[in-house]
């Protein structure tokens, strides 16, 4: 095996535990995460087994200069959601949003890539492919999708009414289970066909 590959491979690894144990990995991806550790061939370098959140930002900005405002790795309830809306915020809008899950595996060979993007394809994913191809290291990236974005607030006044807020939020609990089922169904085969 390629020894860059291997000193990669275990640098993951021990990052992987220390999220881990500090309680800062996505609880819902450590099963996941851990039996692409313990493989020979793979690790992943991140992961997030999706979310719902509310972002605060200015207007023309990146995602990189807003901020968390509510995030939650499971469904949430409208109550939960509706008192945090209706927070004032300090910056120009509120988005809500529904994230698909993301994975970052990687590999040594070409070959091996090829058959984490085959399990993709068979999940039904259809985002997602190999990032970066060098020698004795090979990343894919692994996202399902189940997403949604829309704007709830502008200036402190809502942009939507309650119905539409509780309508919306059914829907991306609806898009979290099935992307939940995506990601154990995507577990399972890795289990059952990464070495």
């Amino acid at each position: 095996m390629n020894a860059r590959f291997q000193m990669v491979k275990e640098r993951h690894g021990k990052t992987l535990d220390i999220a881990i144990s500090d309680k800062k990995a996505d609880s819902l991806t450590i099963p996941l995460c851990e039996c692409i550790r313990d493989t020979q061939h793979y690790f992943t370098s991140s992961s997030c087994s999706g979310r719902i959140v509310l972002i605060q930002s200015d207007r023309g900005k990146t995602k990189q200069e807003g901020s968390f405002f509510g995030k939650w790795h499971s469904e949430v309830s409208f109550d939960e959601v509706w008192e945090l809306i209706n927070t004032p915020i300090d910056r120009e809008e509120l988005w809500f949003k529904q994230q698909a899950f993301i994975l970052h595996i990687g590999t040594d060979t070409i070959e091996h890539a090829n058959t984490v993007i085959s399990i993709m394809r068979e999940c039904g994913m259809k985002r997602g492919g190999i990032m970066l191809a060098e020698e004795g290291k090979v990343m894919i990236e692994v996202v399902g999708t189940h997403n949604l974005s829309l704007p709830i607030k502008r200036n402190n006044e809502l942009l939507v009414s309650e119905e539409y807020v509780q309508l919306v939020l059914e829907n991306a609990n609806e898009k979290m289970r099935e992307n939940q089922k995506r990601l154990e169904q995507f577990e399972q085969l890795c289990r059952e066909r990464l070495k």
